[in-house]
């Protein structure tokens, strides 16, 4: 189907629309209120791997949740369109809000969401070595010491030793 007998974009976007999708979670009603008892209107078209719908607008995949909202506001959403409801296939734009990246993370963080990273170098609890050691290591290195000879030394295993060089492991040093 070609530009000129293909349907109004309207339709083709409704078209791909479930508006009998789930309720939102108790945790985003708690956060949002003002979406409680209104059903997600479920994306049934292409996804990106992380579960946003996609759609495809002037030769480019566009959000689909973004592209609910221009065609309910006629504008795009500035800086970024949000889901209220948590889920990545909604498309209603009740459940949409505007907001920025760090909007995003608040919100995240007011329903439950936020997983700390993950602690890094000798404040890990599995690390054996402390960040003089890992310096040392890649120092002695340089100077011509083996990996088998640096794992005896600090009571290391050789592979361990390989990955500090090849900064697989403490790469922020």
């Amino acid at each position: 189907m070609n530009q000129y007998n293909s349907p109004p974009l309207k339709e083709r976007f409704w078209s791909k629309v479930n508006k009998q999708g789930p309720l939102p979670s108790p945790e985003a009603v708690t956060a949002h209120p003002e979406i409680k008892g209104q059903r997600c209107w479920a994306w049934t078209a292409s996804t990106q791997a992380k579960g946003y719908g996609q759609f495809k607008l002037n030769e480019g995949m566009k959000l689909a949740h973004r592209v609910a909202w221009l065609l309910v506001y006629g504008t795009w959403p500035k800086p970024c369109a949000l889901h209220k409801c948590d889920n990545r296939s909604c498309v209603n734009t009740l459940h949409l809000f505007e907001g920025s990246i760090k909007d995003n993370a608040k919100d995240m963080v007011a329903k439950g969401r936020f997983t700390p990273p993950a602690k890094t170098g000798e404040h890990n609890g599995f690390s054996r070595l402390t960040e003089k050691q890992v310096i040392k290591i890649r120092k002695l290195s340089a100077q011509g010491w083996t990996q088998h000879a640096l794992a005896e030394r600090f009571n290391s295993a050789q592979t361990n030793i390989s990955s500090i060089l090849l900064r697989k492991t403490w790469r922020t040093l």
